[in-house]
């Protein structure tokens, strides 16, 4: 991530990379907490909302999901993945042909 984050922050205009400093510092501020911290749960609560949207897709599409796969799609900490599932979760015919993308290590 923190190499995802230096080429963003390094491709960004000046006054873009100022801005983002500034509502770092401001968010810290308020959030009475460390930068690393305040990233930390904001990349959580990122991926802790793409994971209710993944079930969310599927309950509108009328599929039924056991405990365990919700289980196991809020447990995902990585956005890609999450990515992935919100994509497949919008074409998949049911959620057994889910279930093998959402299998732990699968990309």
């Amino acid at each position: 991530m923190a190499d995802s984050f230096t080429a963003f922050y390094q491709e960004a205009s000046g006054e873009a990379q100022r801005t983002l400093v500034a509502a770092l510092d401001a968010a810290v501020e308020a959030e009475g907490t460390d930068l690393l911290t305040y990233l930390r749960d904001w990349v959580r609560g990122f991926n802790e909302g793409r994971a209710e949207s993944v079930l969310r897709v599927l309950e509108i599409r009328g599929m039924t999901v056991s405990d365990d796969v919700a289980a196991r799609v809020r447990a995902c900490m990585d956005t890609e993945q999450l990515r992935d599932w919100l994509i497949w979760a919008i074409a998949a015919d049911s959620v057994e042909e889910l279930l093998p993308k959402a299998a732990p290590g699968s990309r």
